[in-house]
């Protein structure tokens, strides 16, 4: 079936693709007398043994984001309990997907204000410890620190990582590097 539905995307042709565009559900129980509205996809699905289909919309509200599928191997009208089951799997089919776009979306944004948060953590962290060690005011020792980093070149967090690591310290009577 997966040529089918890559076959409907490439020629714009095929149930699947009404479906999506006018957002309502295609029940086609015989494909035989579709050949002039789908001339390349309805011998392609008579000769893979499809004889009906129905495609289900995926949509929620307005906003449309694909379709969905079902055949059947003998023609015939569909059961109404199918025609039911087939729009709830698109629905939830949906869903899934738009919950799936909303975490991915969620993290690209959240990945720079959390990387800018723990930066701005570490540099309290930094403060915290140079005011400590050299018994002076924290906005102070930020001060030096930024002066520090400025001077050489070393970004801000990073220097303060070095800081809380250990690997790095300010002497206390000139606020040089120790």
């Amino acid at each position: 079936m997966t040529v089918l539905e890559t076959l409907q995307i490439q020629r714009q042709e095929g149930p699947c693709v009404d479906a999506y565009r006018s957002g309502r559900r295609v029940a086609v129980p015989d494909l035989r007398g579709t050949a002039r509205r789908w001339p390349v996809f309805t011998p392609r699905a008579l000769g893979a043994g499809m004889a009906g289909v129905c495609a289900f919309p995926m949509r929620l509200r307005a906003d449309r984001i694909g379709a969905l599928n079902v055949f059947q191997a003998a023609p015939g009208s569909f059961d109404e309990a199918a025609v039911l089951a087939g729009q709830a799997l698109a629905d939830v089919a949906t869903i899934a997907i738009l919950q799936a776009r909303a975490v991915e979306d969620a993290a690209r944004l959240a990945g720079p204000r959390e990387h800018a948060l723990n930066s701005r953590v570490v540099v309290e962290q930094a403060k915290g410890i140079l005011a400590e060690r050299l018994g002076i005011d924290p906005e102070v020792a930020f001060a030096r620190l930024r002066r520090h980093g400025r001077q050489h070149g070393l970004h801000l967090a990073a220097l303060a990582g070095q800081v809380v690591e250990g690997s790095f310290t300010l002497d206390e009577e000139t606020g040089q590097e120790g």
